[in-house]
């Protein structure tokens, strides 16, 4: 299912975009087409998660399922799974150094885990989301 955030589009001058988001106010992209500034915008807001889980504060939760007619940043699922269990952990009071204790791996590896830009594996976030109390479920089907 997409995972996504409403973004106000506008175009400024004849060719540039600019793209902002409401979930997050310190977010303004520019592109120069509306392709381009959408692009930059989905970067924007991976920063935006990843500041805020690294300075460990909340983060606005994206919507599910189809935008519609509205303009939407789409969160990559990689992204969504690493915010999904950053969730689970403040909602469990959990630090990395417990979580780490109940993997049996080094505090570093859990922080890796949390960082949007890492490519961590799948098997291993969905240890420390089993470890959490939760599940990693995956679903493909057709559009």
């Amino acid at each position: 299912m997409m995972r996504w955030y409403e973004a106000q589009p506008a175009q400024e001058g004849d060719r540039a975009w600019v793209v902002t988001c409401a979930a997050f106010p310190e977010l303004v992209t520019l592109g120069q087409n509306r392709t381009r500034a959408f692009a930059n915008a989905s970067l924007g807001v991976q920063a935006a998660i990843a500041a805020r889980i690294a300075d460990r504060a909340p983060v606005p939760w994206p919507e599910t399922g189809r935008a519609g007619t509205r303009a939407s940043i789409t969160l990559p699922p990689l992204a969504y799974i690493k915010l999904s269990l950053y969730a689970l952990m403040r909602e469990g009071d959990v630090t990395t150094a417990e979580l780490a204790q109940r993997l049996g791996t080094a505090e570093d590896r859990v922080e890796r885990l949390l960082r949007i830009e890492h490519n961590s594996q799948i098997d291993l976030l969905a240890s420390a989301i089993w470890a959490l109390g939760g599940t990693l479920d995956v679903e493909v089907r057709r559009r």
